[in-house]
């Protein structure tokens, strides 16, 4: 048995040292699983602890395949930053037409403008994807906002999800990676909305 796979498995919580030698047996090389099951032993887990941690983790790992089996793909992630893109677009030259068609004076115009900007923001996005999980696009396309563990997300995530947005180039972070920035950040994912608990 390695050392250094001794050392890793010793920093490991009970549930991890489990996880690593049932459910998640595939992933680990033997003699990450010889180390972990050394370290099971040296700590004494109680059989009804292995059995109990057992169980949850084989719950929680049905659970995070089914997402994973309703993530939305590539294509689908693409269809919302264009359909969202023009429909914030449109919506935004619309507000900001209605703005100034109220200024007499050309000053401010620019502070207006990205104020207008930023509230649009947290407008579209945020609220849409607090009340509903979902913008227009991801209406169309059947999709809905939804925490990496299948929960709802709340205020506080939605909200690190649309400051995440202003990252630039966000909108073409998941052609490069599972999930792009605003996901990724706000530890949320999107998924196919199958209308059934998750």
């Amino acid at each position: 048995m390695e050392d250094q796979f001794v050392k890793i498995m010793a920093a490991k919580s009970d549930l991890e040292l489990i996880a690593i030698v049932t459910v998640d047996k595939r992933k680990y090389q033997p003699v990450a699983i010889e180390a972990a099951n050394h370290e099971i032993q040296i700590r004494n887990i109680d059989a009804d602890v292995f059995e109990t941690g057992t169980e949850n983790l084989t719950e929680a790992k049905v659970k995070l395949d089914h997402l994973d089996a309703i993530r939305a793909t590539t294509a689908t992630r693409f269809a919302h930053g264009l359909i969202d893109s023009v429909l914030f677009s449109f919506f935004f030259i619309l507000l900001i037409s209605i703005v100034a068609s109220f200024r007499l004076s050309g000053t401010g115009n620019g502070v207006a403008s990205w104020t207008i900007l930023l509230v649009w923001i947290f407008l579209y996005f945020g609220f849409m994807e607090f009340h509903f999980q979902k913008t227009f696009a991801k209406m169309m396309t059947g999709t809905k906002v939804l925490m990496v563990d299948g929960t709802k997300p709340r205020l506080n995530d939605i909200l690190m999800r649309t400051v995440s947005r202003l990252i630039p180039f966000d909108n073409l972070s998941f052609l490069f990676a599972k999930s792009g920035f605003h996901d990724k950040f706000s530890n949320t994912i999107v998924v196919k909305d199958v209308r059934k608990n998750i």
